[in-house]
């Protein structure tokens, strides 16, 4: 029962680290002036979105363990 709990609170802060970065990849593009060509903008935010969910399960895997 522990690690499912532990499971789903990481689940839960690794949503909110995926749509927290998101949104601020999403202003650092107007920030940065990353180009639209090609993708490149789009390329930015998805990346950084993907690694603020790493970070945020991650995160929350240890902070429910500990």
């Amino acid at each position: 029962m522990s690690w499912i709990l532990t499971l789903a609170v990481a689940v839960l802060t690794a949503l909110l680290g995926l749509f927290g970065a998101g949104a601020v990849a999403a202003l650092a593009v107007d920030w940065y002036r990353i180009s639209l060509f090609e993708g490149g903008s789009g390329f930015f935010v998805i990346f950084m979105a993907l690694g603020g969910g790493a970070a945020g399960f991650l995160i929350g895997l240890i902070a429910s363990r500990v």
